[in-house]
């Protein structure tokens, strides 16, 4: 991950100097208190300007401050092809999000009898979902995780906990956190899951729809995308506008998705409003 600040404090320490050319808006705020500090000056310097150094001292303990380990360390870090862990965040930038989870929690729900398979030891999906309500596993580079029949992916916590009454066939369903990871996709795209249909249940927003196509484009026509069919009338009734006005650019760029998510693009733009999947569970009487 490119870090311009990085690049300018090495070059400041190493040289004492930089093109003023060279610092970003960005930088320039973050160094705003070595400026205002007479720490570092502007020059004239030929036709244009640089950035000195005029406390040296100050300038480390300032770079101390920001990259932790050292700024040799963290730019090894930076430039690592393989990318880095949350752990590795924090210990060069004081920040875990500058790194990435290498594992995902997969939380289930499952009918009764039914298993996920984790490098070869079967989990009790369905009897773990009727004695403690759901079931998890977890998936990383060394753990193979696969199953059989229908994966139902259901946008949200609500939904998920009571995914039995959205009206989707299903053997096995799986949160999806809003959105899914590329590491949970590529799963769902991998030769152990081949066999698997897999249903996508989102809310009804261009958000939702995206959603459909990043994982119609990995999985193709083993994937679907579940839709009520009385969803017209339930947009009208129980449709919320900002989900698709603060959404709506989305929709420009599935040209190319298959004709399930223009039909239901069609309505949202038609009545103006998105619909959160929850009014699904409402429609069952015996919830």
């Amino acid at each position: 991950m490119a870090d311009g600040l990085l690049t300018t404090l090495t070059a400041l320490i190493d040289h004492g100097a930089v093109a003023w050319s060279t610092v970003s808006a960005k930088q320039h705020a973050a160094l705003r208190p070595l400026l205002d500090g007479g720490v570092l000056v502007r020059e004239t310097s030929g036709n244009g300007e640089r950035l000195v150094v005029k406390k040296a001292e100050v300038v480390r303990r300032f770079a101390a401050k920001h990259y932790p380990n050292g700024l040799a360390s963290a730019s090894e870090a930076a430039h690592r092809s393989e990318g880095l862990s949350t752990v590795e965040g924090v210990q060069h930038f004081r920040d875990a999000k500058r790194g990435t989870q290498d594992t995902d929690i997969l939380l289930l729900r499952g009918r009764p009898g039914t298993t996920v398979a984790c490098s070869n030891t079967d989990v009790p999906v369905g009897a773990l979902t009727a004695t403690a309500g759901v079931a998890s596993v977890l998936l990383h580079a060394d753990q193979k995780v696969a199953m059989n029949g229908t994966l139902a992916i259901v946008e949200n916590q609500t939904a998920f906990l009571r995914a039995e009454a959205l009206g989707v066939d299903f053997d096995i369903a799986l949160y999806g956190h809003g959105r899914l990871s590329s590491r949970v996709i590529a799963w769902l795209a991998s030769p152990a899951m081949e066999t698997v249909d897999v249903v996508h249940c989102p809310d009804y927003d261009p958000v939702g729809l995206h959603e459909y196509v990043r994982l119609y484009a990995q999985c193709g026509t083993r994937a679907r995308l579940y839709s009520p069919p009385d969803l017209d009338v339930l947009l009208q009734r129980y449709g919320k506008r900002a989900l698709y006005r603060n959404n709506r650019p989305l929709l420009a760029s599935m040209d190319n998705a298959p004709p399930e998510v223009h039909a239901i693009a069609d309505l949202l733009t038609r009545y103006g409003c998105g619909l959160e999947q929850e009014i699904l569970i409402s429609k069952r009487k015996d919830i």
